[in-house]
């Protein structure tokens, strides 16, 4: 809601700050078992505050791109497709340059950078070949490693593909509420919206 504010100009009345209400409610009683009784076997920093507030801060790119896909949309004529094909090149470049976070000791999972490429490796081996790597990994299931991954992949692409469809036909606003439908602590999301917006979706 702020970043439509501040960049597309949007007014809200007090509906929408109710909806507001009722989202962050939500998603601070999701947290608050992980938070303050975090199950036993858990790692050390799995139910901290500060990962909770990570994950929470980690969302603010996605929701500033959503309101320039809005933004983008309104002023020119551009594919969906199109628009996914940038956005992935864009999200792997990210990737490759800030890949090594991994092994930054309480944060990543790998103790070295080293160690990121042998996971690499493994996951390869696992995916595409196949093979048993029980001395790395000996829950990973790899005879379906292959199958599991290319449903991903397709999920994965429907999945950008309809939110970018949604951003463009609905709005980034409408976007994220359809993104919150599925979870439980958002049992009235579409109050954040206005009736006209919905029908017109």
């Amino acid at each position: 809601m702020i970043a439509c504010w501040l960049m597309l100009g949007h007014r809200y009345r007090w509906q929408h700050f109710l909806a507001l209400s009722i989202i962050l409610g939500g998603i601070f009683l999701a947290i608050y078992p992980s938070v303050f009784h975090p199950e036993a076997g858990q790692g050390a920093n799995s139910g901290t505050v500060f990962w909770n507030v990570i994950w929470m801060i980690g969302s603010i790119p996605i929701v500033i791109a959503a309101v320039y896909e809005e933004k983008l949309f309104g002023e020119q004529p551009v594919h969906v497709l199109y628009l996914l094909a940038w956005i992935t090149l864009w999200q792997m470049g990210w990737i490759f340059a800030f890949f090594w976070v991994d092994a930054i000791p309480g944060f990543g999972t790998a103790d070295t950078v080293k160690d990121i490429f042998v996971n690499q490796w493994n996951a390869m081996r696992c995916t595409y070949g196949g093979e048993s790597i029980v001395e790395a990994c000996p829950q990973c299931d790899c005879v379906n490693a292959g199958w599991n991954y290319a449903l991903f992949i397709v999920g994965y692409v429907l999945t950008n593909f309809f939110t970018i469809g949604v951003v463009k036909y609905c709005g980034a606003l409408f976007s994220y509420v359809v993104s919150t439908i599925g979870m439980s602590q958002t049992p009235a999301p579409v109050l954040v919206v206005d009736r006209s917006l919905i029908a017109r979706c």
